[in-house]
């Protein structure tokens, strides 16, 4: 889960509370977010795979790294969500290759 905690830095979070990552709104911009992408299950059973940053510089962030580094490496891929932190590190406004991308945790 991310959200604002009281000081207005917002959290990723276990279920049991343990905090993830968390990442002050002032370090959030269009070229570095923290992003999460998961699989869900509803409560009507649905499976839903979801990929979403704190902003949307990082969701569209989230949406690259899904496509070009997770869906390749899928067979390997074992855990339910993944937490990553993005930079733009390249510069060109854009998720890319170039930019520099962090695994923080992943878990089931």
């Amino acid at each position: 889960m991310v959200g604002p905690n009281s000081s207005a830095v917002y959290q990723y979070t276990r279920p049991d509370g343990g905090v993830i990552a968390q990442a002050d709104p002032a370090t959030i911009s269009p070229a570095h977010d923290v992003f999460v992408v998961q699989l869900v299950r509803t409560p009507s059973g649905a499976l839903v795979l979801n990929a979403a940053g704190i902003f949307g510089p990082g969701t569209s962030a989230a949406a690259w790294y899904l496509v070009h580094t997770m869906l390749p490496q899928r067979p390997q891929l074992s855990y339910a969500w993944y937490v990553v932190d993005w930079s733009d590190t390249d510069g060109d406004g854009l998720p890319s290759a170039g930019d520099t991308w962090t695994v923080l945790d992943s878990g089931t």
